[in-house]
């Protein structure tokens, strides 16, 4: 299940910038300035505001791992299509791992992702240090008391930032992204069931039956289920009527 180094950095790249990108419909210092006038309004204890240039900006290469590893959790509003854009570019790295003729692969065009870094700067975490018991405290001890109110400050830092979070996606600023239950490998065999049943017509029985594309020997109502659920996600027709038995 290898991919050539060559092909695998070239992918991503030949359907991400060669198709015309979605255009944002508000600029990222207007959301920017939405979200800290939110916060302004909802928030009076310093929760602190969403940003977008706070830190260093990711490579291309950077945000194309990202859109295949599953880490993304959230995206701005005016990247929102990338969701769908995620499953199309797992769905062609399938489609290129099965050696499939590029002729047979559907005909997306992947929404690029912005290289602008969308970030919570926290509020400096500040602790009163205990005091050090000399008749009964030994190193470890005074350590532990330390760790204990560090890492309850460090706490309510993360909530304020989830806060943060939770008030950007109920005004529409962030969109969560559907997170999947299966492991990544696990994802990716479905990705290439489903390749194998759109671009080159296996039927789901084939599929099941072949060890090499079946390895963990999954039953047909499972392969059945999860190539459907992946082409309605990304909106293709399912192979003919011959090759869903």
């Amino acid at each position: 299940m290898q991919t050539s180094v060559n092909k695998t950095e070239e992918l991503p790249r030949k359907y991400m910038t060669e198709q015309p990108t979605r255009q944002p419909e508000l600029s990222t210092e207007e959301i920017e300035r939405i979200t800290q006038r939110l916060w302004d309004r909802v928030s009076g204890d310093g929760t602190p505001p969403i940003s977008f240039d706070t830190a260093p900006a990711e490579t291309q290469r950077d945000i194309e791992a990202d859109m295949t590893s599953g880490r993304l959790r959230r995206l701005p509003v005016f990247e929102c299509g990338a969701q769908v854009g995620i499953l199309q570019l797992q769905f062609l790295q399938a489609c290129e791992r099965m050696k499939i003729a590029r002729e047979k692969w559907p005909d997306f065009t992947i929404p690029a992702t912005s290289t602008a870094p969308v970030t919570i700067q926290p509020r400096a975490l500040v602790v009163e240090l205990p005091a050090f018991d000399v008749r009964h405290d030994s190193q470890k001890e005074w350590l532990s008391r330390v760790d204990r109110l560090c890492k309850k400050q460090a706490r309510q830092i993360a909530k304020e930032c989830q806060d943060s979070i939770r008030a950007a996606e109920r005004k529409g600023i962030l969109i969560p992204l559907k997170r999947s239950r299966v492991r990544s490998s696990s994802q990716a065999r479905r990705m290439e069931w489903a390749s194998l049943h759109h671009c080159e017509k296996l039927s789901f029985g084939r599929i099941q039956q072949l060890n090499k594309y079946n390895p963990e020997g999954c039953g047909l109502h499972q392969i059945k289920n999860a190539v459907r659920r992946i082409l309605r996600e990304l909106g293709v027709q399912n192979a003919a009527n011959h090759s869903r038995k």
